[in-house]
């Protein structure tokens, strides 16, 4: 049976209650005392203060993204099953894009980015990528769920990573991806047709934007025991893999948790800097 979807774990539940812990208040005792006792004085009110305005602080945007170019089949409906979670959590919001709506072409390589971008115009080609850079762009969390094609992540999604290389090297939005958490999950036929291999694709594309990646991501079959079996008349043979939608599900859960901690590890060190 699929592992019941749960809160998100106390160490960060209520937004940002883990930052408050022994190791903040050794900090405070001392890690300042090169300060004199009213500057010390000053950051513990500080940080105390902030601990009502953490509480109130934005949502956690995520977004997810399917790259298949099947509407609503296996990678659309395991991506709506692994967000699912979120609607248990009132800090999250959830943005959903699927790439099988969109017309994408690949990178030219053309260089454009690099000295004319605007804040509102990411890349000189104009197509399905221009609702796309803003998702990005605005959330905490990028969930990217793949059929696995010919071994590797689908053509549609390969083109938006590679057009994704304006937040390597754009002269407006280069950086804006860091920090940002990453969630990979993928849906293959067999279970040896290169399912691991598309979890690798997703995660190294994660580590050069400066993510920040979940584990190793979430994998579910689309046949029996990945042997290739269907059940005649059932569509979404996906939610025939209870593992594989629990391994969802904890995905993106774990993601969630990571962008609140750090979110709150960086307000943490800018109340105390």
């Amino acid at each position: 049976m699929p592992a019941k979807a749960g809160p998100v774990p106390n160490v960060v539940q209520g937004g940002h209650a883990g930052i408050w812990n022994d190791s903040i208040k050794r900090q405070l005792a001392s890690g300042f005392r090169r300060n004199d006792g009213h500057s010390l004085q000053r950051k513990r009110d500080g940080m105390m203060r902030s601990r009502g305005k953490l509480k109130g602080s934005p949502m956690i945007r995520t977004l997810g993204i399917a790259g298949s170019p099947v509407k609503e089949g296996n990678t659309e409906t395991l991506l709506q099953e692994a967000l699912s979670v979120t609607g248990l959590d009132p800090e999250v919001q959830t943005e959903v894009r699927h790439l099988s709506g969109l017309s994408i072409t690949g990178c030219w390589h053309c260089n454009w980015c690099i000295k004319n971008q605007t804040p509102e115009k990411f890349c000189v080609v104009s197509d399905g990528m221009d609702e796309v850079y803003p998702a990005l762009a605005r959330s905490d969390v990028i969930i990217l769920a793949t059929p696995v094609h010919i071994g590797r992540i689908s053509g549609l999604m390969a083109n938006m990573i590679d057009r994704m290389r304006v937040f390597v090297y754009g002269n407006v939005h280069r950086g804006k991806l860091k920090d940002k958490v990453g969630g990979a999950l993928v849906v293959g036929f067999f279970r040896h047709g290169g399912l691991e291999v598309t979890l690798s694709n997703l995660n190294t594309a994660f580590a050069l934007f400066d993510m920040i990646s979940v584990g190793r991501g979430g994998l579910a079959l689309t046949s029996l025991e990945g042997k290739g079996k269907t059940i005649r008349g059932v569509r979404q043979m996906v939610m025939q893999d209870a593992f594989g939608l629990s391994s969802a599900r904890d995905v993106v859960q774990r993601a969630v948790e990571i962008a609140k901690i750090v979110r709150a590890g960086k307000e943490a060190l800018r109340i105390i800097s």
